[in-house]
């Protein structure tokens, strides 16, 4: 755009770092390596989360399937439900189980 007399327009831009949005670049740039490590540890969260609510729930089951139990046993039988897994003895994964750890060879 051009002002009066033909000359072009001055820029509103100031490359003022202090000014909102503006960083110098390795600061711009730090701010990015931590965004991976965010990123881990909100994945993080969110599978202890998961394991949280599974873990209420299968307490849950317990105790509307075993009214009669006291919250001792039924902690006790989450604690063996969590240890045995049944149908996951070997995990949660496809495969041929292996030993661990693993032989060096």
């Amino acid at each position: 755009m051009r002002a009066k007399g033909g000359l072009p327009r001055r820029s509103s831009w100031n490359p003022d770092p202090r000014r909102e949005g503006l960083q110098r670049p390795a600061a711009r740039y730090n701010g990015h390596v931590n965004a991976p490590q965010e990123a881990a540890a909100r994945r993080l969260q969110l599978a202890l989360d998961l394991f949280r609510t599974g873990e209420e729930l299968m307490r849950q089951r317990l105790r509307r399937e075993h009214p009669d139990l006291s919250p001792i046993v039924i902690e006790r039988r989450l604690a063996e439900w969590l240890r045995e897994r049944p149908g996951a003895e070997f995990g949660d994964a496809p495969g041929t189980p292996l030993p661990w750890p693993r032989s060096r060879r």
